[in-house]
């Protein structure tokens, strides 16, 4: 299927959409398993946009922002930074 697919469309790779605190409650599992899911190595790996909300850990944040990170500010409405996100994505030729 996916190189039918491939040969009639421009196959994109996921978008991963991630909202949070950027404060891992599980510090002892999350590390690998994200790791894992971005590996390179594995073909449909997605784009990661974290989108920090709150009392938000900075470092942790980029670390998981692999394509975009952003900081939620009063006033912005989250759907708005989802719509600027997804269509800047599209038009980015690496994110195939």
């Amino acid at each position: 299927m996916a190189p039918r697919l491939k040969a009639r469309h421009r196959v994109r790779r996921p978008v991963v959409f991630l909202v949070s605190d950027c404060r891992p409650t599980d510090s002892a599992t999350w590390a690998e398993a994200f790791a894992a899911l971005v590996d390179p190595g594995w073909p449909p790996h997605p784009a990661v946009f974290a989108f920090g909300l709150g009392a938000v850990d900075l470092d942790t944040l980029d670390r998981i922002g692999t394509s975009r990170a952003f900081v939620g500010q009063d006033g912005i409405l989250l759907r708005t930074a989802l719509s600027v996100s997804v269509a800047s994505s599209a038009l980015r030729a690496d994110h195939v």
